[in-house]
């Protein structure tokens, strides 16, 4: 096992700046062992204090690394039993199917069941035909209370054909 990285006093006085009451001494703790912040902590404390935030920052993990081809991970964001159907559409994509950019459009979120539907615009191309083409998608997502996080259930990608022009 590795030493704890000291932690440079700037460092935790910005980290003690940005963190709120309620997870400032988890955070602290794990500053002080681990010797590292990690983001998806600060990402959690949001989470606990607002839903749409925690939800549209997992969108935006998931879809960032879809786009740029970084399938694990974008996998971090599925439910364990979308894992099968994510990689078909990763092989389906990947290099043949290039996303430009996306936007998020709408989310509606069902509080009570932890659910959300998200509306993407999304602009794509494909190497063999260089034009870029535009998309409106829909994306499932669901809250785990067991992982304490949104999970995508439907990418929407289905909506994308290799062979559309």
């Amino acid at each position: 096992m590795t030493s704890p990285q000291k932690l440079p006093l700037g460092a935790m006085i910005l980290f003690l700046l940005m963190s709120t009451a309620s997870c400032g001494p988890v955070l602290i703790g794990e500053a002080a062992c681990g010797g590292v912040v990690a983001a998806g902590n600060v990402a959690y404390c949001a989470a606990i204090q607002d839903p749409d935030e925690a939800l549209k920052k997992a969108v935006k993990g998931f879809n960032e690394d879809f786009r740029f081809e970084d399938y694990t991970g974008a996998l971090a964001f599925v439910l364990h039993d979308q894992r099968k159907t994510f990689w078909s559409e990763a092989d389906r994509f990947k290099g043949r199917i290039l996303i430009a950019s996306f936007e998020l459009r709408d989310l509606k979120l069902d509080k009570k069941k932890k659910h959300a539907s998200v509306f993407l615009h999304l602009e794509y191309w494909r190497p063999e035909s260089p034009s870029l083409k535009k998309v409106s998608i829909e994306q499932k997502w669901q809250y785990s209370k067991k992982d304490k996080k949104w999970e995508l259930g439907e990418s929407g990608f289905a909506a994308i054909h290799p062979g559309d022009d």
